[in-house]
């Protein structure tokens, strides 16, 4: 597996990872009270279906991805990148909101670790990422070609 292909991979898992975990968390000190947002239950079923589709394709893929996978993968990146940057920008109007009140609501490890993953998955399927360099010996070469 090439290292483009490794990048997506992680973005998919990063993706399908942060729709099981905590989006937000609201705490109200006041009556003891907390409450985790998880990303299934809202918008976290997009991108991790997002996730999902890339963790099965490159793991079910028999030959060479095409360029049209890579661009494809970069349009789901910007959906899944804009609908977590909605939520993340609920989840701080809310603080703010309900600072007011004593209350605090943060944002959860689910929602930053699905951000990463979007941002892989578009950075994977826009950016050539070069492999290591073969390693070559480093000899003076003469203007005809022939070594020293």
């Amino acid at each position: 597996m090439k290292r483009r292909q490794q990048i997506l991979l992680l973005g998919g898992i990063s993706l399908l990872a942060g729709a099981f975990l905590p989006w937000s968390t609201y705490t109200d000190p006041f009556i003891d009270y907390s409450i985790n947002s998880v990303g299934y239950e809202g918008a976290g079923i997009i991108t991790g279906s997002i996730g999902l589709l890339f963790v099965i394709g490159l793991m079910l893929r028999r030959k060479k991805l095409e360029k049209s996978c890579f661009i494809a993968g970069s349009i789901l990146a910007i959906l899944a990148g804009a609908i977590l940057l909605v939520n993340f920008a609920d989840v701080m109007y809310s603080s703010v909101e309900y600072t007011e009140s004593g209350a605090n609501t943060n944002v959860g490890s689910g929602l930053c670790l699905s951000l990463v993953g979007a941002m892989l998955i578009f950075i994977g399927g826009t950016l050539k990422v070069p492999a290591f360099p073969e390693t070559t010996s480093i000899e003076p070469q003469r203007n005809d070609g022939g070594v020293l």
